[in-house]
């Protein structure tokens, strides 16, 4: 890295040691995405295996990571229409959880859609007039609007008796607001919760086991 920064700086000069410094970043910033997920799922193993949390416990519908996993098009489908929708998603769950108040489920729909709004408004505004600082403010608009629908995943969290806290709620929108939309959306009006793990029936982790011990004698006897 250094050999590097030293030719760029003598064929470039300090602009091509910025453009060094923005790949850097931009490069590390995913890896950043994936060490906050793995430091939750860390602590939640550890917790299980102290017997803090029941590994049996309720859990959302699906995880945050399932769409970048396995691929289902109608869950990517869904995922497309929440970056547009989350407000009126947010405006059901609202009804939902609150028992059919409609005050408190039409004043989160209202916010929420006038921040998303004002963040994509600005941010467009940023790069198509003169305008300079826009990006700023329309990142604070972009935080309130994650707050909004955090504070709704903390509630449905609560409701169905879901492991979590508000930083891992607030980190998940932050960088994956589209998923956590339509996963209160399956959680809350589709299939329900979930186990954390699935439970293996003693019958059939016996058959497992015989399974493996019959593979390893068939072994044996070939090599013989």
């Amino acid at each position: 890295e250094g050999a590097t920064a030293t030719a760029l700086l003598v064929a470039g000069g300090t602009d091509s040691l910025k453009a060094l410094q923005t790949a850097s970043v931009i490069t590390g910033l995913p890896y950043t995405i994936l060490l906050c997920f793995m430091c939750v799922s860390l602590w939640r193993a550890l917790a299980m295996e102290l017997g803090d949390i029941d590994p049996f416990g309720p859990d959302f519908a699906f995880t945050v990571l399932d769409p970048l996993i396995f691929f289902k098009p109608w869950l990517w489908l869904n995922i497309i229409k929440q970056i547009f929708l989350t407000p009126v998603t947010l405006f059901k769950i609202m009804m939902k959880l609150d028992g059919g108040a409609k005050c408190s489920a039409i004043l989160m729909c209202s916010v929420s859609l006038v921040t998303w709004l004002s963040f994509v408004i600005l941010l467009i505004a940023e790069y198509t007039t003169e305008v300079t600082g826009l990006i700023g403010l329309s990142l604070v608009f972009y935080f309130f609007f994650v707050s909004l629908v955090a504070s709704v995943r903390a509630s449905v969290r609560l409701d169905k008796g879901i492991v979590g806290n508000p930083l891992e709620d607030f980190f998940c929108c932050l960088f994956l607001y589209p998923i956590v939309s339509v996963q209160m959306d399956e959680t809350v009006f589709g299939s329900g919760t979930v186990p954390l793990m699935p439970r293996i029936e003693p019958d059939l982790l016996c058959r497992e086991e015989e399974e493996e011990e019959g593979e390893m004698k068939s072994l044996n006897v070939s090599h013989c």
